[in-house]
């Protein structure tokens, strides 16, 4: 209710959101987008659906689990194995049909939360996260956070979604190295957010990292 006329006129200017996904995990984000636009629907502010244009997410130790939850809870247009897909790639593997897919651009909103493994507290055995210009990441053998986090910028880079959200732990090399690979590439306002799951009645404290990205030309608009 805290939106202007304005705002409200742009919600009902754009019916679709294209949405896509890396490191989808439980896709948390998505059902959150859901969820809003549902309230809005519900309150007459404004008819929007989202246009799920693919999601990622590579198997754990443990199995196939999170990718078998991704197709029974949503279903996404795309279900690509990783997000590490080259830098130079424009078609993966679709899990869903077997067949080579071209990646999808031109979207709404870009959500991503790379790989924990190598700098996670829980790892016995951490490995340093390298930023994308490291010689270890251009061949292909830093770590998967390293990797997976590269990848992300790289789909950034290349097809410029209008929003970008990236999600990590609080690390002082998590935030530098995003912000960074945004800045350098020009044309994004990016801000930092560093909150704690109990902020918002969660029974745990989880401190997470969200850099937000948006086309500047957008926001001035």
């Amino acid at each position: 209710r805290a939106l202007t006329a304005g705002q409200l006129a742009a919600l009902g200017s754009r019916p679709e959101l294209l949405y896509g996904e890396d490191c989808s995990g439980a896709r948390a984000p998505y059902e959150a987008l859901a969820q809003v636009l549902a309230k809005l629907f519900r309150e007459n502010l404004a008819d929007i659906i989202i246009c799920d244009k693919f999601a990622s997410e590579c198997p754990g130790h443990e199995g196939d689990g999170p990718r078998q939850f991704i197709r029974v809870q949503t279903d996404p247009d795309i279900l690509f194995e990783t997000v590490h897909r080259g830098a130079n790639t424009l078609a993966s593997m679709d899990l869903i049909t077997g067949k080579l897919q071209r990646i999808p651009m031109n979207l709404t909103i870009y959500i991503v939360g790379w790989v924990c493994r190598d700098v996670s507290p829980m790892n016995c055995q951490p490995k340093e996260l390298l930023p994308g210009t490291h010689k270890k990441v251009a061949a292909g053998k830093a770590g998967s956070s390293s990797q997976t986090l590269h990848s992300s910028l790289q789909y950034i880079r290349a097809n410029r979604p209008d929003i970008a959200t990236l999600e990590h732990l609080i690390f002082k090399k998590n935030i530098s190295i995003a912000i960074t690979a945004l800045q350098e590439m020009e044309g994004y306002s990016t801000s930092a957010l560093l909150i704690d799951s109990r902020t918002f009645a969660v029974p745990m404290s989880r401190r997470h990292m969200y850099v937000l990205a948006i086309r500047t030309h957008i926001l001035t608009a």
